[in-house]
């Protein structure tokens, strides 16, 4: 039989979903909490959105903006994750976001569960109206392929730039150890080629 761990921060509830409790949290309510904005563009050519974005949730009343450049789908940014660090602390009393799919392409329910738990309220600037789950699929799959095409369009050009023919970049061969049966003579005593 395997053995029981013990997880002192997560205790069972009554319904058989785990609640919390820290001592990492605890006593954190007396702190100042701070109004947080957050706000990301997916590509150093749009750092001037940024700035817009940073600049009007400063108006909004925010003590602090977190910005980040990357991907709504990346998970592993910076700033999301000191965000996050901080709504884990209990540190934030209010989360503003220009648009709900600045935080996070796909996640923004978990942000939201994560703020309920902690405390901290979630407001999003300007919300647009609910699209429909045929235009809501229609849009995430658009996404996910601008993000995939992106990706294969950087991995070429990185293989450019390294000066890798994209034949042998494939099969994982070095422009260096490429061999042309075609020139090696028939003495090799490899089979001939078809």
């Amino acid at each position: 039989m395997g053995s029981s761990r013990y997880y002192p921060e997560i205790r069972p509830h009554a319904g058989r979903t785990p609640q919390i409790f820290s001592s990492r949290l605890a006593g954190t309510e007396s702190q100042e909490r701070l109004d947080i904005g957050y706000a990301r563009v997916s590509g150093h050519d749009q750092k001037s959105d940024l700035v817009r974005q940073a600049k009007h949730l400063s108006e909004q009343g925010c003590d602090k903006v977190i910005t980040d450049i990357g991907s709504g789908l990346n998970c592993a940014k910076p700033g999301l994750k000191q965000l996050l660090k901080l709504i884990l602390e209990r540190k934030v009393r209010r989360l503003t976001v220009m648009h709900e799919d600045l935080l996070l392409r796909f996640g923004v329910g978990l942000v939201r569960f994560i703020c309920g738990q902690t405390g901290t309220e979630f407001r999003v600037v300007n919300t647009a109206a609910p699209l429909s789950f045929e235009a809501e699929l229609a849009k995430d799959v658009i996404t996910l392929m601008t993000v995939f095409c992106a990706r294969l369009y950087s991995r070429r050009s990185r293989r450019k730039k390294a000066g890798t023919p994209a034949s042998a970049a494939r099969s994982g061969i070095s422009s260096k150890s490429v061999i042309f049966p075609a020139v090696l003579p028939k003495s090799a005593g490899l089979p001939a080629s078809q």
